[in-house]
């Protein structure tokens, strides 16, 4: 039955095409007639590849990715209070069964910085579904501001999942006084 729909989807588009492209070629309602090209081209279109039972192949097939959840995430101190460094702490984990591999790296990355912070695992060692990581962060040259630090964490070969964490940069409550 689907094999039959398709070639109506097809001719029907085919001939709503040619009869809106030849008034656009004429002159004739040029703009109304791209408008409807897309407008009605668009739903046929989207039904002929909806009636495809074998879709195309693939020069590449894409591998699965694992689903990677950072479940915890913290910096401290935050507010920073006028600290010159803060540490930052992540607990991510792979929470798709049947992954030979674990996670293999996390790094941070300041928003209004380009330099990228590798973290380390607090166990010393990487490859487990559960990891923790901490890093210790320079934050002693940045004016009082709210900004953000990028976390990526990596499961090779799998792929990698991005978070946030805000951090609010003070200046010191102590030498105000």
């Amino acid at each position: 039955m689907i094999h039959k729909i398709r070639p109506l989807f097809k001719e029907v588009g085919e001939r709503v095409f040619k009869f809106l492209s030849g008034c656009e070629e004429r002159n004739l309602f040029p703009r109304t007639s791209r408008w409807l090209k897309l407008a009605l081209l668009a739903p046929v279109a989207a039904l002929i590849s909806q009636t495809i039972e074998n879709p195309p192949h693939m020069c590449y097939a894409p591998a699965p990715m694992p689903d990677i959840a950072v479940e915890e995430k913290f910096v401290s101190p935050n507010p920073t209070e006028g600290a010159d460094s803060v540490t930052v702490k992540v607990k991510a984990k792979i929470t798709r069964e049947g992954y030979a591999e674990g996670i293999s790296k996390a790094y941070l990355q300041l928003m209004t910085d380009t330099t990228v912070v590798p973290m380390l695992p607090l166990d010393g060692e990487v490859g487990d579904t559960i990891e923790e990581f901490y890093a210790r962060l320079h934050v002693g040259e940045i004016e009082a501001c709210t900004t953000w630090i990028s976390l990526y964490v990596h499961a090779e070969p799998y792929g990698s999942v991005m978070d946030w964490i805000e951090l609010v940069v003070t200046d010191d409550e102590t030498s105000e006084e």
